[in-house]
């Protein structure tokens, strides 16, 4: 199944005393891949989420209706989704500025039977993904930037490539390396609080 539309929004946190954990809410626009199409194909070419959320092969008219098209924008929609936690902006928005106006050049292209080289946004998704590392703990900005380069590459087909870590790759989940990952940011993340802890107490012991 895909959940077609990933966004903090649809991102329940929920907190009972010391556990917290978060539960994907509002699959009224998953798509069941047992089922067929209801839908006739050309109305895939445009996502089925909020627009300032698509990913860029959906803003410029050339989504598809195959399961992995939807795969391959839940892990855009998933790296999207940490682009939002540190900057309030999704990143269709921080790579391509004014989706409206995108989504307006790709309904043009399809019209004229024009399509858009999406590698050609590479650069504005390398500048994007570098803000929002440059934003990080400097203990998580390496693995950040590979998995967001990873999960939010401007061509669908790379989003499902292998695993960019080698110990991932013989992994049987296409995204077990992205749990992994995240793990690891976590308890790289925990460990320089608690060390920021011991130094701010060290000091107050000293004056």
């Amino acid at each position: 199944m895909a959940h077609r539309d990933l966004k903090c929004d649809n991102c329940l946190l929920l907190v009972s005393r010391n556990s917290s954990s978060v539960k994907l809410a509002d699959l009224g626009r998953g798509k069941d891949f047992t089922l067929e199409p209801s839908r006739p194909l050309q109305e895939y070419l445009v996502g089925r989420g909020q627009l300032m959320h698509l990913p860029p092969e959906y803003l410029l008219f050339q989504g598809g209706g195959a399961a992995e098209d939807f795969v391959a924008a839940d892990y855009y929609g998933i790296g999207s989704i940490l682009v939002e936690l540190v900057t309030g902006q999704p990143m269709s928005v921080l790579a391509m500025g004014d989706v409206g106006a995108v989504l307006a050049v790709g309904h043009r292209d399809f019209a004229a039977g024009r399509r858009s080289d999406l590698s050609g946004f590479a650069p504005s998704f390398r500048s994007a993904t570098s803000f929002v590392v440059d934003h990080l703990p400097k203990s998580v900005r390496s693995d950040a930037l590979t998995l967001l380069s990873h999960l939010c590459d401007p061509q669908p087909r790379s989003r499902l490539a292998r695993a960019p870590y080698s110990r991932d790759r013989l992994s049987r989940g296409g995204l077990d390396w992205v749990l992994r990952r995240s793990d690891i940011m976590i308890r790289r993340l925990e460990i320089e609080q608690r060390q920021l802890r011991q130094r701010a107490e060290r000091q107050g012991r000293i004056t």
